[in-house]
């Protein structure tokens, strides 16, 4: 009977979001236009053209070729399929046994990301088959690497296996962030494995094996070269002569920007449950005591930021005007202009440490959180080499924005802050309110 009243829920939570996706349309002017047409051209001919000229998401190339032409009831079908399973995996990854509380907590937490992020990433055609999708599969490819990090399975399953790697394989060849973070995530749980047990699963072997040969398929691709010239001279000119410090440089501001303006929804969410939770036990706090309150005050000055629209706070650009390497080693020569400019970053960066150190000592389980968290940071990171480092708008932050969902979920779920119904619903306030704004202006 339990088993029943489960598949009438998610049945039920499938038809809402697939009701949803009646509102979405292809975006004129967009890659679906362009794709659209694509169906003109023999597949072999089209998939190797794209290949060698273009990039090396095989996947992404063959589901835009297959739905975008007559086919687009298949992809409300399947979009929201994979968003299901996006939520889903998240828990899963976390845990066995996935409950509906849980599920909808993940599902309600992909609702805090930017509407811009659920816009171009989770619901614009194009955009889901090369991002939604493959971060989907790619999370559950990584379950068994996560039950040997977390030391929740020693014996993985056949079937998890199989399923992992036609998973991995797919998410492999779809989109270059969730290769590499893939590839890293199981490299690392295998080393983890051998030091805890002094050997390694095969089957995570031959696992990561697949999923490695399938990165190297997508990063190494002819057409990346191609595209990559195409693009600067589109995108970024001059961007090939630009020095590793110049890169860093326009690249940290971007990262401050992403993070703090742009998903600072989902990174507040993370801060006021690690508020509350350490609110809870601040008489049991004893190492970490002050920074608590620093954190706390930080915290206190971020919301009011933004619902006072303090720009000082978000101002990141600020600091072009200024020779940083000069400044800094003339710090009492310095002006006002230059803390003002300063100031921003300073404050984040606190604000990045106290959290991290806080949400590293509550959970249970530091090293998965750690690694999610600095996944999150690198895949962005890797956009400091792209000249589509500013024209690749928001769809680039999905997998990050995924990962501190992850994180979220994980202590949610961990401290058991969601078997009650009355924070679930408190929860579900902001998502609700997101999603209807966004579909409401599509």
């Amino acid at each position: 009977m339990k088993k029943s009243v489960n598949y009438l829920f998610f049945i039920s939570v499938y038809i809402i979001v697939y009701l949803l996706h009646f509102k979405i349309t292809i975006i004129k002017g967009s890659d679906d236009t362009v794709f659209t047409n694509a169906s003109d051209t023999p597949f072999f001919d089209w998939i190797s053209t794209r290949y060698f000229t273009w990039s090396g998401r095989l996947f992404p190339d063959t589901m835009v070729y297959v739905l975008l032409d007559e086919y687009l009831w298949l992809w409300r079908i399947l979009n929201a399929a994979f968003l299901m399973l996006l939520a889903y995996g998240i828990v899963r990854l976390i845990k066995k046994e996935v409950k509906r509380s849980e599920f909808l907590t993940s599902l309600l937490v992909i609702g805090f990301f930017a509407e811009a992020i659920l816009r171009h990433g989770l619901f614009w055609i194009t955009g889901t088959v090369n991002y939604l999708w493959p971060i989907a599969l790619g999370i559950i490819a990584m379950i068994p690497f996560a039950e040997k990090i977390l030391g929740k399975q020693t014996v993985i399953s056949n079937k998890l296996i199989v399923i992992a790697a036609f998973s991995g394989i797919i998410a492999s060849i779809s989109n270059e962030q969730v290769a590499l973070c893939m590839s890293t995530f199981s490299i690392i749980s295998l080393v983890v494995d051998y030091l805890r047990h002094k050997t390694i699963d095969k089957k995570l072997i031959s696992l990561a094996g697949l999923i490695l040969i399938g990165s190297c398929i997508l990063l190494l691709a002819p057409g990346n070269a191609v595209r990559w010239e195409e693009e600067v001279g589109r995108w970024f000119p001059g961007y090939d002569e630009l020095t590793l410090k110049s890169k860093f440089h326009l690249g940290i501001i971007w990262l401050y920007e992403r993070f703090f303006v742009v998903m600072r929804h989902l990174v507040l969410l993370l801060a006021l449950f690690v508020f509350i939770y350490y609110k809870d036990k601040f008489k049991e706090i004893n190492k970490y005591k002050t920074v608590y309150v620093i954190f706390s005050t930080q915290l206190f000055f971020a919301i009011s930021s933004v619902l006072l629209n303090i720009q000082s706070f978000y101002n990141f650009g600020l600091i072009n005007s200024y020779r940083i390497s000069h400044s800094i080693f003339q710090f009492w020569k310095s002006d006002l202009g230059f803390l003002i400019a300063i100031f921003p970053y300073v404050f984040w960066t606190l604000f990045s440490v106290c959290l991290l150190i806080l949400i590293i000592n509550m959970s249970k389980h530091p090293v998965f959180v750690f690694l999610c968290l600095a996944a999150a940071v690198a895949t962005l990171m890797v956009m400091f080499f792209s000249p589509t480092i500013y024209a690749s708008i928001e769809r680039t932050q999905v997998v990050a924005s995924v990962l501190i969902a992850i994180v979220i979920s994980h202590l949610l779920i961990e401290k058991g802050y969601m078997e009650n119904k009355l924070n679930i619903i408190i929860l579900s306030c902001y998502p609700i309110l997101n999603i209807t704004h966004l579909l409401s202006n599509w």
